[in-house]
């Protein structure tokens, strides 16, 4: 494994770590931020609507409007939802470096 792809997987890394923490600090009752939430989730850190919505047991369109903005849950469910995106985005950054020797890695 390259140095230049420790470097990008260290970057993603790191910026996973920001979008976590600043979706820990999410207002739930806010839509727009939903909306933008889940636009960047999924378009931006390429998680599966398939996927997701099996997780958190609804329908693909139903999460589909959601990140297209044609459909806003309720604030229950929003809350349900951003946690599930936080646990999803947390699973991919533990599993980033399962290919990469601990010695090639930032401390």
């Amino acid at each position: 494994m390259g140095c230049m792809t420790t470097a990008i997987k260290n970057a993603y890394a790191e910026s996973l770590r920001n979008i976590i923490a600043l979706l820990k600090q999410f207002d739930d009752t806010n839509e727009e931020s939903f909306y933008v939430m889940m636009k960047f989730a999924f378009k931006g850190y390429g998680l599966s609507v398939r996927t997701f919505a099996s997780a958190i047991k609804v329908s693909p369109s139903a999460v589909s409007k959601w990140v297209h903005g044609d459909a806003m849950p309720t604030v229950p469910t929003r809350k349900a939802v951003r946690l599930a995106v936080i646990d999803m985005l947390e699973n991919r950054l533990e599993h980033l470096y399962a290919d990469i020797p601990d010695s090639m890695l930032l401390q």
